[in-house]
Protein backbone atom coordinates (compact mmCIF):
# COMPACT_ATOMS: atom_id res chain seq x y z
CA UNK A 1 0.00 0.00 0.00
CA UNK A 2 2.81 2.22 0.81
CA UNK A 3 4.44 1.52 -2.48
CA UNK A 4 1.29 2.10 -4.32
CA UNK A 5 0.68 5.32 -2.48
CA UNK A 6 4.14 6.44 -3.20
CA UNK A 7 3.73 5.71 -6.88
CA UNK A 8 0.51 7.61 -7.01
CA UNK A 9 2.09 10.65 -5.47
CA UNK A 10 4.84 10.61 -7.94
CA UNK A 11 2.42 10.51 -10.78
CA UNK A 12 0.47 13.40 -9.38
CA UNK A 13 3.62 15.43 -9.02
CA UNK A 14 4.59 14.58 -12.56
CA UNK A 15 1.17 15.52 -13.74
CA UNK A 16 1.37 18.73 -11.86
CA UNK A 17 4.77 19.43 -13.27
CA UNK A 18 3.51 18.60 -16.72
CA UNK A 19 0.58 20.92 -16.36
CA UNK A 20 2.82 23.62 -15.05
CA UNK A 21 5.15 23.27 -18.00
CA UNK A 22 2.19 23.33 -20.33
CA UNK A 23 1.01 26.51 -18.75
CA UNK A 24 4.44 28.03 -19.09
CA UNK A 25 4.53 27.02 -22.70
CA UNK A 26 1.17 28.60 -23.34
CA UNK A 27 2.27 31.73 -21.52
CA UNK A 28 5.45 31.89 -23.57
CA UNK A 29 3.48 31.26 -26.74
CA UNK A 30 1.02 34.03 -25.82
CA UNK A 31 3.88 36.33 -25.01
CA UNK A 32 5.45 35.55 -28.35
CA UNK A 33 2.16 36.09 -30.10
CA UNK A 34 1.65 39.33 -28.19
CA UNK A 35 5.13 40.63 -28.98
CA UNK A 36 4.69 39.62 -32.60
CA UNK A 37 1.41 41.50 -32.75
CA UNK A 38 2.96 44.58 -31.22
CA UNK A 39 5.81 44.44 -33.71
CA UNK A 40 3.37 44.03 -36.55
CA UNK A 41 1.29 46.98 -35.30
CA UNK A 42 4.40 49.13 -34.96
CA UNK A 43 5.52 48.08 -38.40
CA UNK A 44 2.09 48.88 -39.77
CA UNK A 45 2.22 52.31 -38.20
CA UNK A 46 5.68 52.90 -39.60
CA UNK A 47 4.57 51.74 -43.05
CA UNK A 48 1.58 54.02 -42.84
CA UNK A 49 3.88 56.92 -41.86
CA UNK A 50 6.17 56.09 -44.75
CA UNK A 51 3.21 56.01 -47.10
CA UNK A 52 2.09 59.41 -45.86
CA UNK A 53 5.64 60.72 -46.32
CA UNK A 54 5.73 59.27 -49.82
CA UNK A 55 2.41 60.84 -50.69
CA UNK A 56 3.53 64.20 -49.26
CA UNK A 57 6.77 64.08 -51.23
CA UNK A 58 5.27 62.86 -54.49
CA UNK A 59 2.14 65.00 -54.41
CA UNK A 60 3.29 68.11 -52.55
CA UNK A 61 7.02 68.52 -52.20
CA UNK A 62 8.07 67.33 -55.66
CA UNK A 63 5.49 69.52 -57.54
CA UNK A 64 6.46 72.48 -55.35
CA UNK A 65 10.15 71.83 -56.07
CA UNK A 66 9.40 71.52 -59.79
CA UNK A 67 7.42 74.79 -59.69
CA UNK A 68 10.22 76.53 -57.76
CA UNK A 69 12.78 75.17 -60.22
CA UNK A 70 10.71 76.44 -63.15
CA UNK A 71 10.32 79.85 -61.50
CA UNK A 72 14.04 79.99 -60.75
CA UNK A 73 14.83 79.00 -64.32
CA UNK A 74 12.47 81.70 -65.64
CA UNK A 75 14.02 84.26 -63.29
CA UNK A 76 17.51 83.29 -64.42
CA UNK A 77 16.49 83.52 -68.06
CA UNK A 78 14.87 86.93 -67.46
CA UNK A 79 17.97 88.12 -65.64
CA UNK A 80 20.21 86.84 -68.43
CA UNK A 81 18.02 88.52 -71.06
CA UNK A 82 17.95 91.80 -69.09
CA UNK A 83 21.72 91.63 -68.61
CA UNK A 84 22.20 91.04 -72.34
CA UNK A 85 19.95 94.02 -73.12
CA UNK A 86 21.78 96.24 -70.63
CA UNK A 87 25.10 95.11 -72.05
CA UNK A 88 23.93 96.03 -75.56
CA UNK A 89 22.70 99.40 -74.27
CA UNK A 90 26.00 100.06 -72.49
CA UNK A 91 27.92 99.12 -75.63
CA UNK A 92 25.68 101.41 -77.69
CA UNK A 93 26.21 104.23 -75.17
CA UNK A 94 29.95 103.66 -75.24
CA UNK A 95 29.92 103.78 -79.04
CA UNK A 96 27.91 107.02 -78.88
CA UNK A 97 30.32 108.49 -76.31
CA UNK A 98 33.30 107.50 -78.45
CA UNK A 99 31.68 109.13 -81.48
CA UNK A 100 30.93 112.27 -79.48
CA UNK A 101 34.49 112.39 -78.16
CA UNK A 102 35.79 112.10 -81.69
CA UNK A 103 33.41 114.85 -82.82
CA UNK A 104 34.49 117.05 -79.90
CA UNK A 105 38.15 116.49 -80.76
CA UNK A 106 37.48 117.40 -84.39
CA UNK A 107 35.48 120.45 -83.28
CA UNK A 108 38.34 121.60 -81.06
CA UNK A 109 40.81 121.22 -83.91
CA UNK A 110 38.47 123.11 -86.22
CA UNK A 111 37.85 125.71 -83.55
CA UNK A 112 41.56 126.45 -83.28
CA UNK A 113 41.69 126.80 -87.05
CA UNK A 114 38.60 129.03 -86.97
CA UNK A 115 40.16 131.18 -84.26
CA UNK A 116 43.28 131.61 -86.36
CA UNK A 117 41.19 132.42 -89.43
CA UNK A 118 39.06 134.84 -87.42
CA UNK A 119 42.18 136.62 -86.19
CA UNK A 120 43.41 136.93 -89.76
CA UNK A 121 40.03 138.15 -90.95
CA UNK A 122 40.02 140.70 -88.13
CA UNK A 123 43.45 141.94 -89.19
CA UNK A 124 42.28 142.11 -92.80
CA UNK A 125 39.20 144.07 -91.74
CA UNK A 126 41.38 146.47 -89.77
CA UNK A 127 43.57 146.97 -92.84
CA UNK A 128 40.48 147.40 -95.00
CA UNK A 129 39.23 150.02 -92.58
CA UNK A 130 42.58 151.76 -92.89
CA UNK A 131 42.29 151.54 -96.67
CA UNK A 132 38.78 152.95 -96.45
CA UNK A 133 40.08 155.87 -94.41
CA UNK A 134 43.05 156.50 -96.73
CA UNK A 135 41.28 159.07 -98.99
CA UNK A 136 40.20 161.08 -95.97
CA UNK A 137 43.67 160.71 -94.50
CA UNK A 138 45.26 161.96 -97.73
CA UNK A 139 42.82 164.85 -97.84
CA UNK A 140 43.66 165.73 -94.23
CA UNK A 141 47.36 165.49 -95.07
CA UNK A 142 46.89 167.85 -97.98
CA UNK A 143 45.01 170.25 -95.72
CA UNK A 144 47.82 170.01 -93.18
CA UNK A 145 50.45 170.66 -95.83
CA UNK A 146 48.54 173.66 -97.08
CA UNK A 147 48.15 174.93 -93.53
CA UNK A 148 51.84 174.50 -92.83
CA UNK A 149 52.75 176.28 -96.03
CA UNK A 150 50.47 179.17 -95.12
CA UNK A 151 51.91 179.23 -91.63
CA UNK A 152 55.46 179.29 -92.97
CA UNK A 153 54.58 182.15 -95.31
CA UNK A 154 52.84 184.12 -92.56
CA UNK A 155 55.67 183.48 -90.13
CA UNK A 156 58.26 184.58 -92.67
CA UNK A 157 56.31 187.73 -93.50
CA UNK A 158 55.90 188.66 -89.86
CA UNK A 159 59.53 187.85 -89.14
CA UNK A 160 60.70 190.10 -91.98
CA UNK A 161 58.35 192.84 -90.82
CA UNK A 162 59.71 192.51 -87.29
CA UNK A 163 63.28 192.65 -88.59
CA UNK A 164 62.53 195.75 -90.58
CA UNK A 165 60.81 197.39 -87.60
CA UNK A 166 63.71 196.53 -85.30
CA UNK A 167 66.22 197.82 -87.89
CA UNK A 168 64.33 201.10 -88.20
CA UNK A 169 64.22 201.43 -84.42
CA UNK A 170 67.95 200.69 -84.24
CA UNK A 171 68.73 203.30 -86.87
CA UNK A 172 66.82 205.91 -84.92
CA UNK A 173 68.61 204.90 -81.73
CA UNK A 174 71.98 205.00 -83.53
CA UNK A 175 71.31 208.51 -84.80
CA UNK A 176 70.28 209.63 -81.32
CA UNK A 177 73.47 208.26 -79.80
CA UNK A 178 75.63 209.89 -82.48
CA UNK A 179 73.98 213.20 -81.79
CA UNK A 180 74.63 212.77 -78.06
CA UNK A 181 78.29 211.89 -78.60
CA UNK A 182 78.81 214.74 -81.02
CA UNK A 183 77.40 217.17 -78.53
CA UNK A 184 78.61 215.86 -75.19
CA UNK A 185 81.15 213.16 -75.89
CA UNK A 186 84.15 215.42 -76.34
CA UNK A 187 83.44 217.04 -72.99
CA UNK A 188 83.82 213.84 -71.01
CA UNK A 189 86.98 213.51 -68.89
CA UNK A 190 89.51 210.97 -70.04
CA UNK A 191 89.79 209.20 -66.69
CA UNK A 192 86.41 207.50 -66.99
CA UNK A 193 86.98 204.61 -69.41
CA UNK A 194 84.00 202.55 -68.25
CA UNK A 195 81.58 205.37 -68.73
CA UNK A 196 83.12 206.23 -72.07
CA UNK A 197 82.82 202.59 -73.22
CA UNK A 198 79.17 202.43 -72.17
CA UNK A 199 78.28 205.70 -73.84
CA UNK A 200 80.14 204.81 -77.04
CA UNK A 201 78.55 201.34 -77.35
CA UNK A 202 76.30 200.95 -80.43
CA UNK A 203 72.64 200.03 -79.94
CA UNK A 204 71.81 196.30 -79.94
CA UNK A 205 70.60 194.74 -83.11
CA UNK A 206 68.06 191.92 -83.66
CA UNK A 207 68.80 188.82 -85.76
CA UNK A 208 65.93 186.58 -86.84
CA UNK A 209 66.90 183.12 -88.05
CA UNK A 210 64.19 181.19 -89.83
CA UNK A 211 64.87 177.42 -90.06
CA UNK A 212 64.74 175.62 -93.34
CA UNK A 213 61.36 174.90 -94.82
CA UNK A 214 59.60 171.77 -93.46
CA UNK A 215 58.53 170.75 -96.95
CA UNK A 216 61.12 169.74 -99.53
CA UNK A 217 61.56 172.44 -102.14
CA UNK A 218 60.83 170.11 -105.07
CA UNK A 219 57.24 169.47 -103.90
CA UNK A 220 54.61 171.59 -105.64
CA UNK A 221 52.63 173.93 -103.40
CA UNK A 222 49.28 172.75 -102.11
CA UNK A 223 46.38 175.12 -102.65
CA UNK A 224 42.87 175.29 -101.24
CA UNK A 225 41.52 173.98 -104.52
CA UNK A 226 43.72 170.87 -104.21
CA UNK A 227 42.44 170.22 -100.70
CA UNK A 228 38.80 170.72 -101.73
CA UNK A 229 39.20 168.36 -104.69
CA UNK A 230 40.84 165.72 -102.47
CA UNK A 231 38.02 165.93 -99.92
CA UNK A 232 35.38 165.64 -102.63
CA UNK A 233 37.14 162.61 -104.10
CA UNK A 234 37.16 161.08 -100.62
CA UNK A 235 33.37 161.14 -100.63
CA UNK A 236 32.98 163.98 -98.17
CA UNK A 237 32.46 166.99 -100.39
CA UNK A 238 30.25 168.65 -97.79
CA UNK A 239 33.10 168.34 -95.27
CA UNK A 240 35.63 170.22 -97.39
CA UNK A 241 35.33 173.35 -95.34
CA UNK A 242 35.66 171.29 -92.13
CA UNK A 243 38.89 169.78 -93.41
CA UNK A 244 40.15 173.21 -94.37
CA UNK A 245 39.33 174.49 -90.89
CA UNK A 246 41.03 171.40 -89.40
CA UNK A 247 44.08 172.09 -91.48
CA UNK A 248 44.04 175.74 -90.48
CA UNK A 249 43.79 177.14 -94.01
CA UNK A 250 41.82 180.31 -94.59
CA UNK A 251 40.22 180.51 -98.01
CA UNK A 252 40.58 184.24 -98.15
CA UNK A 253 44.07 185.31 -97.16
CA UNK A 254 45.98 182.13 -96.38
CA UNK A 255 46.68 183.33 -92.79
CA UNK A 256 46.11 181.35 -89.62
Amino acid sequence: GTGAGGGGGTDSMAAAASSASGADAETASFSRRSSTGNANAKLSHECAALEDLRVEHTEVQLPAAEAADAALRAAQEAIAEAQAQRTEEVLARLRTVAALQSAISDARARLSVYVTLLSRVHNYCVHLEFMHQLPRTYAACLAQLAARGAYAAAFGARAHAAVEAMALLRDEEFKSRLAFLSEFGRMLPRGLPVLARVLQAPPPHCEVRIPEAELPPHLPPVTDADVTAAVELAGAGAAAEAFLELGGVSRGTGDR
